[in-house]
Parts: structure tokens; sequence; C-alpha cells
């Protein structure tokens, strides 16, 4: 039986209220890693399971794409529960239509990073000599840190969207870029045990500024929070102070 296509998705879609927008959805063949020319339909659900948009064809496209204008959903609620349904097959490959359901987010606005290629050749101008094969930046790795970030950031609970402070976010996704490019460089050049400690020092690093975070959250309605909060939960392991278990002892 042939493999299907690979969907690479790591974490839900952000629709942004009022703002034009692409959402994209990427398929790959399953033996090369190649990226799939795709025909088919897309259309979105809102939280209680409705078509809101949609179905509209997608012919030809690599990779499949939603375009939005930023009028389509001004007057919906913003929150979770919301799907992005692609019906797509591949052109050239003679796969079947097959549906692949993504989870999605109306959200007031997304969280946007504020690195770039340029903020790793600030730190070491070195790395523009050493672009992949057919690359001229490091960009991959910057949107690979940048993924990574957000899926943590939703593991421990914080929602992107709800954070006001990308650039509290910065240091991290720097030093976690830095790790993945030196990781890379290590894999097809002589030196590759100076990289090796480079992409292991980079990722202590990012894993001790990750401890440090502090982020400045939505209340709800577009303002900030009075005081940030910490991307990584303080947890109390002792039990209540001796002073204040000897206190309540005295009442009885």
């Amino acid at each position: 039986m042939a493999r299907e296509p690979r969907a690479t998705t790591t974490r839900p879609a952000d629709i942004e209220q009022g703002a034009e927008q692409v959402v994209q959805f990427p398929l790959y063949h399953p033996e090369t890693g190649a990226e799939l020319t795709v025909d088919g339909t897309v259309e979105v659900l809102d939280a209680g399971g409705e078509v809101v948009l949609g179905p509209t064809a997608i012919v030809a496209a690599t990779p499949a794409e939603l375009s939005l204008t930023g009028a389509e959903f001004t007057t919906a609620v913003l929150g979770l529960g919301w799907a992005v349904v692609w019906t797509l097959s591949a052109v050239a490959d003679g796969y079947p239509l097959k549906v692949y359901r993504q989870r999605a987010r109306l959200v007031r606005q997304r969280l946007y990073a504020v690195v770039s290629n340029a903020t790793l050749l600030e730190r070491h101008p070195e790395l523009s000599a050493l672009y992949p094969t057919g690359e001229t930046s490091w960009d991959a790795a910057v949107e690979s840190a940048w993924d990574s970030l957000n899926v943590r950031l939703l593991q421990t609970g914080k929602r992107p969207d709800m954070i006001l402070s990308p650039e509290a976010l910065s240091e991290a996704h720097t030093l976690l870029a830095l790790s993945r490019v030196f990781r890379t460089c290590s894999t097809y050049t002589a030196t590759s045990g100076r990289y090796v400690e480079l992409a292991d020092k980079y990722e202590s690093q990012y894993e001790l500024e990750w401890g440090r975070i502090s982020l400045y959250l939505d209340r709800g309605d577009g303002q900030a929070s009075e005081s940030p909060v910490a991307a990584v939960p303080v947890l109390y392991t002792s039990g209540t102070p001796m002073r204040y278990r000897d206190r309540r002892l005295r009442r009885f």
C-alpha cells in the first residue's frame, strides 16, 4: 500500500480577526520529502462546527493556501475550537483526495517574531558564508525555532496570541535559532566539532533564558496585564513553613 503524503503542522492555525492574511498547509512526499503540488478545496469551521467560509477551490498550489481579506470574521467570537478543513490530492503523484482537519483559533492578533537572519549575523557575521547549498539566509532555522517556541508556550498553558510583549521572547528565540544553525553547520563542514560545541552552548543558554522570561498578557480586552507573568510557572514543593504550622497549632 502506498504511503500517504505527510502534513507537518506543529500547532493550531491562528486566524487573525480583521487582518489580510494567508493560511498555508504544505504536504510532503512520504519518501522524498519534496513538497507536493495539490488540488482540492478548503473551508473554515467555527467553534460550533458550522461552516463559516468555503468551500474554496485550490488549483495546482504549492503549498495549499487560503487567502483572507480581513473582512470574513469581523463579527465572529474569538477563541479556540475553530478548524480549517483541507480536502487535497497531489496533482502529479496520483494520491486520492484526503481530508486534513487543522485545529485553528480566531484571535485578536498573532504573536509575531522579532528575530531575523540579520539578528543571527549580528552575533556571528561568519554565518553569512555558511548558508546551506541553495540558501541565501538562515530563515529556515529562525522559523523552525519560532515554531518550537510557540509549541512550548502552548505546552506550558500560555496562548501565544494572548502575549503582548513579543520582545520578551527575542533572546530565547535567538539562542534556539543559533543552536539549530550550528547543529546544521556541524553536518557538512570539516570543523564539525567546533560547531557541535557552539550548538550545545546555545542550547544550554536557551534553556536558562527560558526560565527567566516574563510576559505581559492580554487581559481579554486587548490591554496588557499590570504585571508580567513567568513563562515557567514556579513550583512550590515544600510544605507550609514551620513558624506558620506552629502558630496554627497554638490555637488548639
